[in-house]
């Protein structure tokens, strides 16, 4: 018994009951309520990524969450991410990138700020912080595929 007490230790410590799961945010997230590159206004919205068609379902370190559309399609694959950065009572703050792996330019990070929906989250952009430092296409800060 002590021992099974012991090996569940660590599970327990790294989990933050105050944080949603950015895997659980992010595959509830409404795609339609802030641009982004999956072109809101042609989906029916609300749309969560899933339905956009980001399919594949992954976690990162650092607590990131990702979702991308099927690699084996024509001219590469888009990939969706967030992470947790605080939740408050109006809702929840997250950074969000979206970044394009088809040869592309298209490379976004910003803060979001998530506010419950019966269904899921609809987003609005947050101001700058440290912690999700912005960055746009062609930036020098964006990362490289």
């Amino acid at each position: 018994m002590l021992a099974s007490v012991w090996l569940a230790l660590p599970v327990l410590l790294a989990a933050d009951p105050s944080q949603p799961p950015a895997e659980g945010v992010l595959s509830r997230l409404d795609l339609t309520s802030f641009p982004n590159s999956t072109v809101p206004a042609r989906l029916r919205g609300p749309a969560t990524p899933a339905e956009a068609g980001f399919s594949e379902a992954w976690s990162g370190e650092g607590g990131w969450a990702y979702r991308s559309s099927p690699r084996d399609g024509p001219g590469g694959y888009w990939e969706l991410g967030l992470r947790v950065l605080e939740t408050h009572g109006d809702g929840v703050s997250v950074c969000f990138t979206d970044v394009a792996h088809n040869g592309g330019s298209y490379f976004v990070q910003t803060a979001l700020i998530l506010t419950p929906t019966a269904d899921g989250y609809a987003a609005r952009k947050g101001p700058e912080r440290a912690d999700c430092p912005e960055w746009r296409r062609r930036s020098d800060a964006a990362p490289r595929p």
